[in-house]
């Protein structure tokens, strides 16, 4: 834990390398406004995408059915994740989300 601004302790999450934070502001459609730090303990790089324009770009690509159910998906696993006791509190990682586009693509229309 951290002490935010506010003296109140906020939890601290390590991001390992490879992997990443706050993907669900991609596929969701009412994300609370996220504040807090993030630092870093070596040299990092950082993207930050606009969820409403990635997501009115998914409308209008190609294989939407398939970023359609993989938006699904995900906001399920990240819903669950946050009601039970998770190591992956992030909910990130290169296998979850080869399952979930190993699903996604797999399932039928959506």
């Amino acid at each position: 834990e951290s002490t935010a601004a506010s003296g109140i302790a906020a939890p601290v999450a390590a991001v390992p390398q490879g992997e990443w934070a706050c993907e669900i502001v991609l596929w969701a459609q009412n994300v609370p406004k996220l504040s807090g730090s993030f630092a870093t303990q070596c040299v990092s790089n950082m993207l930050t995408i606009a969820g409403k324009d990635f997501q009115n770009t998914c409308k209008r690509v190609e294989p939407r059915r398939v970023l359609r159910k993989y938006a699904e998906l995900f906001v399920i696993g990240f819903n669950r994740a946050g009601t039970e006791s998770s190591d992956n509190i992030l909910f990130n990682g290169p296998g979850l989300v080869l399952a979930l586009m190993s699903q996604a693509t797999n399932s039928g229309s959506v």
